[in-house]
């Protein structure tokens, strides 16, 4: 996270459900405030996919 954000953000993380007969494997997560507004404050330093069982690291671009 980047300087600048709101005071009263707060984030909520829960495990995704299976969903239209996939597997829930992913990491959902809940903000106070809306995505539009903090995007700008956010870098993303590592993507994960689930694939064949396990988690694995993405490179990014």
């Amino acid at each position: 996270m980047k300087k600048g954000l709101p005071s009263n953000l707060e984030f909520e993380y829960a495990e995704a459900i299976p969903w239209f007969k996939l597997q829930g494997t992913a990491d959902q997560i809940r903000s106070s405030e809306k995505f539009s507004e903090i995007s700008g404050h956010i870098e993303i330093i590592e993507v994960l996919k689930f694939e064949k069982g396990k988690w694995k690291i993405q490179k990014l671009k």
